[in-house]
């Protein structure tokens, strides 16, 4: 399971995200919608701790109970969690799927 508590996240003094909180458990598929600007990239970035090079970040991430907040976002994806964005594909020679489970495999 994914839960994620209490969640913010800045650019400078911009606040992007305030306290969020959620739970996805293993084989949940969850989607995020909203306009331009809302959070989805920053929330996903925040996730797997790649938001760090851009603004700072408050708040708890958990993978299986365990506080993957501090933790390095080559260690989160030895853990499992990946992300694939939507403006570019990981590798254009493997299939959605492929390119999603990518991260558990290099483990």
């Amino acid at each position: 399971m994914l839960s994620v508590d209490g969640l913010s996240a800045w650019y400078g003094e911009a606040q992007a995200l305030r306290e969020v909180s959620l739970r996805v458990d293993e084989g949940e598929i969850v989607t995020l919608v909203g306009r331009n600007g809302a959070g989805k990239t920053t929330l996903l970035r925040c996730l797997m701790g790649l938001h760090a090079a851009h603004g700072r970040t408050t708040g708890t991430v958990a993978l299986s109970a365990a506080d993957i907040s501090a933790m390095s976002s080559h260690k989160r994806a030895r853990r499992g969690l990946g992300y694939v964005p939507d403006d570019r594909g990981i590798f254009a020679t493997l299939s959605v799927e492929e390119n999603l489970t990518l991260p558990p495999r290099m483990g």
